[in-house]
């Protein structure tokens, strides 16, 4: 059977999108597992962060990341103290995008004066054209072109 390509939205803070960006994965939920079953092979991710630095008080609420898992395998960090539950992705080049500038136009959103609560769910699918969206918004009419570091 074939696959049907979801799209979902990861809220992680904008350092540790980084770290991600850097390994060339992603994880949820600190590091669990059942989150990342979700996904599978092509799908697409937006990352939402609430902060620039996890912890901190000073809040970002935007979209800071695109990228589209790799393969079907989920696997755990170098031997440490948590060892978290990762998956491969391809992150591509984007701005970050105000969530706020946005949110009149994303279907998911449907309190769009509270628009920032859909966002504590830290992890949800949403409808191809809200991913289109939002894509278009960060990479500002450019064609998509991976990360490479």
């Amino acid at each position: 059977m074939e696959h049907k390509t979801r799209y979902w939205v990861i809220a992680v803070s904008k350092n540790y999108l980084q770290n991600g960006i850097k390994g060339g994965y992603m994880q949820a939920n600190d590091g669990k597992d059942a989150i990342l079953e979700k996904l599978e092979k092509g799908d697409w991710l937006i990352f939402f962060s609430p902060k620039e630095v996890n912890g901190s008080n000073t809040a970002l609420q935007a979209f800071t990341g695109i990228g589209q898992v790799e393969d079907d395998d989920i696997y755990q960090s170098e031997p440490g103290n948590k060892r978290p539950y990762r998956r491969k992705v391809t992150f591509y080049k984007c701005e970050d995008v105000p969530a706020e500038s946005i949110v009149d136009r994303l279907s998911f959103v449907q309190d769009k004066k509270g628009w920032e609560k859909v966002f504590r769910f830290g992890f949800f699918e949403i409808p191809e054209v809200d991913f289109e969206t939002i894509k278009r918004a960060m990479l500002k009419g450019e064609q998509a072109e991976t990360i490479t570091l």
